[in-house]
């Protein structure tokens, strides 16, 4: 799978997990938030390749983004796609 579809498939995993979960509003405002903020990370960082610094952030909203399905009590299946992402 290339690098951007394992995003792309992390990002789908969540939303429809999210989705059928019957987490409240507030729940998926956060994140969504969370996905923006991955997302712009994510993509900072294949376009940039500059160091070290990109790669630290993108790891940090990764780990917030897990951590923050991991809270809500999402599926272990989800949270390893979301780690997995390179």
């Amino acid at each position: 799978m290339m690098v951007a579809e394992q995003f792309q498939a992390a990002w789908d995993q969540t939303l429809a997990w999210l989705k059928g979960s019957g987490r409240s509003a507030w729940d998926g405002y956060e994140i969504g938030q969370l996905l923006q903020r991955a997302g712009v990370k994510y993509n900072w960082r294949l376009i940039a390749r500059t160091g070290d610094s990109d790669e630290h952030e993108w790891r940090e909203a990764q780990m917030a983004w897990a951590a923050k399905l991991a809270d809500l009590g999402a599926p272990e299946s989800l949270l390893a796609t979301v780690r997995a992402v390179e």
